[in-house]
């Protein structure tokens, strides 16, 4: 503001309408008091308290996961004071460092009456989250328990809640916004993957929000022609905009570097296969794909696979048996270890669940294959019978001894593929009896690449953005030429309602745009709709949008009628050019 304030053009780009509104209230700021937060602290928990009163009050519709997912909260919260956190050297063999960083972890598990959090939880993430240096003050639970007594609320979590975030000093600490070390959580989030095991064939999309890209949150003009940027640039850029924007670039560079070891495995599997194959048909002889498959001999089948497995690989089997040791010790008791190391060939036969979810994954991922190359292919039947056996091993992975179960698992497993490949004509079996019988060779090969990805799974994850750039169905020109509130290095909508509406308004239907896109962009590469389909879908969600809203947004009237003309233009050209 005080950028703008020495200029006489800064009020240039506001609309007619609204510039009244926002010359009042940005003249009131600036004859405030300075130096201290324009915005209550207070107030802001107070509104975000009756926030959640009023969701409340509205009936809860169903639950929009599927039942066997989880939903997880993370919110980026900055210490301003920081905690000590020991890191271990060499010399000397330990130091004290200050951290600043915080994320607090809220989480809805299917099966779990309530919601995802206590709503004063919420209530303190959410005003902590957002208390943007200047703007706010810091926040500190003393606020949020003088609101709540003053309003005769009661915090019946407050303890545990506390003791969980801000271990040690939860009533000392001073918080501010987390975007300004870590703008979006995404670490967190990719951690969470491990917790999303897939029960059937996924599309796994990596989707972030991005309302602004290349406009920075601060941004001050430099004076004349200086080729380097001035005084407060420098500052503000240092102090807020990298901090916050570099996090963002290595997450999605980790994810797409996990990515690329995935399909490097892909390749890898692809290229055993032809050795693999001619290994397994040598080891069970011509007879192999004659016989009838039946839960016995596919049990007799895996046995022989493995111990041949074991033999090819040499050496290098010792080491791939310590990885499968090393992975269930960490979970193993005292007397479990000590049965693997007698006999540690026997101890993983028992007790490795995740070899069970490997190769099942990896029978799906090779059916997929086929799928893709064959859709005459009747494998629907197989397809079903192996994901609904990956489902029952997942349950296990949360049983207080997930291995005790998995023999009599294991013979169900043999006897649902043996009925399924039964039901299959002989030449569809090949390619699924192989790749289940044969996975102990594939597996050899391939553990150690994806050892410490906590992830099994065999696809690729995608990376999508949401942001006005790719979302201009209806208007070109991204987020300068739909949003009102990048004004005044991002604050303009505290200076006006109708920019509030105008950019919660777009905020919808650049995201429901971006979602049609996501979704179409799942079909497999042969298929295509029919052309205007997604030109229809896209019209018939932004008028819904606009009719649902309509009635709420009292400053928005002339925005919708607009946006409506811009839409029939639009659908007038695409319709004369033939595009869709």
């Amino acid at each position: 503001v005080w950028a703008f304030s020495n200029r006489q053009d800064w009020d240039e780009g506001l609309d007619p309408e609204t510039r009244a509104e926002v010359h009042d209230k940005l003249t009131r700021f600036m004859r405030g008091r300075w130096f201290e937060p324009p915005f209550g602290g207070e107030i802001f928990t107070r509104l975000l308290l009756g926030a959640f009163d009023a969701m409340a009050a509205l009936p809860a519709g169903p639950r929009l996961l599927p039942d066997v997912q989880p939903l997880d909260l993370f919110v980026t919260v900055t210490d301003f004071n920081g905690h000590p956190e020991i890191l271990r050297l060499n010399s000397p063999p330990e130091i004290v460092e200050t951290e600043h960083r915080l994320t607090f972890a809220f989480r809805d598990a299917p099966g779990e009456p309530g919601t995802i959090g206590d709503v004063p939880d919420l209530v303190f993430a959410a005003r902590a989250t957002a208390s943007f240096p200047g703007a706010f003050p810091p926040f500190g639970v003393a606020e949020l328990d003088r609101v709540l007594a003053a309003d005769g609320r009661d915090w019946p979590g407050r303890d545990a809640f506390l003791g969980r975030v801000l271990p040690g000093h939860a009533e000392d600490a001073v918080l501010i916004d987390g975007s300004v070390l870590a703008n979006a959580p995404f670490r967190p989030a990719i951690d969470a993957l491990k917790n999303r095991p897939a029960r059937r064939e996924v599309d796994r999309r990596f989707v972030y929000i991005d309302p602004k890209p290349g406009i920075r949150s601060v941004k001050v003009n430099r004076g004349g022609d200086a080729e380097l940027p001035g005084f407060f640039t420098t500052v503000f850029g240092a102090l807020s905009d990298i901090p916050r924007e570099q996090p963002i670039r290595d997450n999605l560079e980790a994810i797409e570097g996990r990515s690329a070891r995935i399909r490097r495995m892909r390749r890898i599997i692809e290229a055993l296969r032809p050795e693999v194959e001619a290994s397994v048909a040598k080891l069970f002889g011509r007879t192999f794909f004659l016989d009838r498959p039946t839960s016995s001999r596919i049990a007799a089948w895996r046995a022989r696979a493995v111990e041949r497995a074991a033999r090819d690989a040499g050496h290098s089997y010792s080491a791939y048996r310590q990885l499968r040791l090393t992975a269930i010790g960490k979970a193993a008791s005292g007397a479990s270890w000590k049965d693997a190391m007698r006999d540690p060939d026997a101890f993983l036969a028992a007790r490795d669940l995740n070899y069970r979810i490997r190769r099942l994954r990896f029978v799906a991922r090779r059916l997929a294959t086929i799928a893709e190359g064959d859709p005459a292919a009747r494998l629907d039947g197989v397809r079903d019978a192996v994901y609904r056996q990956l489902a029952r091993f997942l349950e296990l992975e949360v049983h207080p001894d997930p291995a005790a179960d998995l023999p009599a698992l294991d013979a169900e497993t043999d006897a649902a593929i043996a009925a399924a490949l039964d039901a299959c004509d002989r030449p569809d079996r090949r390619a699924p009896l192989l790749a289940y019988v044969g996975f102990p060779f594939y597996d050899v090969a391939t553990l150690a690449l994806l050892q410490g990805e906590g992830f099994d799974e065999f696809d690729a994850i995608k990376i999508d953005r949401i942001s006005p750039e790719e979302a201009q169905s209806i208007r070109g020109g991204g987020a300068a030429a739909t949003l009102k509130g990048i004004q005044f290095n991002s604050f303009g909508a505290f200076f006006s309602r109708a920019y509030r509406e105008n950019d919660y308004l777009w905020g919808r239907l650049h995201g429901a745009e971006r979602l049609i896109d996501i979704l179409v962009s799942t079909l497999p590469a042969p298929a295509a709709l029919a052309p205007g389909v997604v030109a229809a879908a896209k019209t018939a969600v932004f008028e819904a949008i606009l009719a649902e809203e309509a009635p709420r947004l009292s400053q928005s009237a002339a925005l919708i009628a607009r946006i409506r003309e811009e839409m029939a233009s639009a659908a007038g050209k695409a319709g004369a050019s033939g595009l869709d």
